[in-house]
C-alpha cells in the first residue's frame, strides 16, 4: 500500500444496505469521515457514500454475493460486518470480516486488489448466537443447536430413568411376592 493514495490509486465505496437511509445521511457520513482526519481531506475525491432503493441495493449485493436480511416492518437489517476489496477488473480479491480492521491486513488486501490478485478464503464468521458462512451467506443459530442437543439429552435421560425405574419396580414386586406369606 505504500505510495498508494485514495482517489488516485484506489477508491473507497461505502454503501448503505438499508433502503430507508438516503442521500442526506450519506452526505453527512462522507463529511464526518473526510473531515475526521486532515490527511483524508486531500483524498475526498476517492470516497463514495452510496444509498439506493431496495431493488438497487439488492442488485449490487447479489452481484457481490453479500447476503443479508431486511425486515421492513421493524426497519432491521441483519448482516455480517466486513470489507470487500475489489480489483480494477471487478473481481472480489479478498474480504476482512468483523467490525475492526488491522492496518497491516488492510494494506495487504488493498495491495492484492490493486494487483488483481485473489487472497485466501475468509474463515467462517461467528456473531455470538448466529453463525454466518461468508461465502454462502447461510446463517444458523448456534443456540438452537445447543438447545436441540439439550433436548435430546433430556429425552434420553428421561427414557433411561423410566427404563431403570420400571425394571427396579418389577424386581421389587417380584421380591415382595416371593416374600409374602400365602
Amino acid at each position: 500500500m505504500q505510495g498508494k493514495t485514495i482517489g488516485k490509486d484506489y477508491d473507497v465505496i461505502v454503501m448503505s444496505i438499508n433502503p430507508t437511509e438516503g442521500p442526506e445521511l450519506a452526505t453527512a457520513k462522507f463529511e464526518a469521515t473526510v473531515s475526521s482526519t486532515p490527511a483524508l481531506k486531500a483524498t475526498q475525491e476517492g470516497w463514495h457514500f452510496l444509498t439506493g432503493s431496495m431493488d438497487q441495493i439488492r442488485s449490487v449485493t447479489d452481484a457481490l454475493g453479500f447476503h443479508y436480511t431486511y425486515d421492513a416492518a421493524k426497519n432491521l437489517v441483519n448482516h455480517p460486518s466486513g470489507i470487500m476489496f475489489v480489483s480494477p477488473n471487478g473481481v472480489i480479491s479478498s474480504y476482512i470480516l468483523g467490525a475492526t480492521y488491522d492496518p497491516k491486513a488492510l494494506e495487504k488486501d488493498i495491495d492484492l486488489a490493486y494487483h488483481s490478485d485473489v487472497g485466501e478464503r475468509a474463515p467462517d464468521l461467528f456473531f455470538g448466537c448466529i453463525h454466518t458462512d461468508p461465502i454462502t451467506g447461510q446463517r444458523s443459530l448456534v443456540v438452537e443447536k445447543a438447545v436441540n442437543l439439550a433436548c435430546y439429552v433430556t429425552v434420553a435421560a428421561i427414557a433411561g430413568s423410566l427404563f431403570f425405574y420400571s425394571r427396579k419396580r418389577k424386581k421389587l414386586l417380584a421380591l415382595r411376592n416371593a416374600v409374602r406369606p400365602q
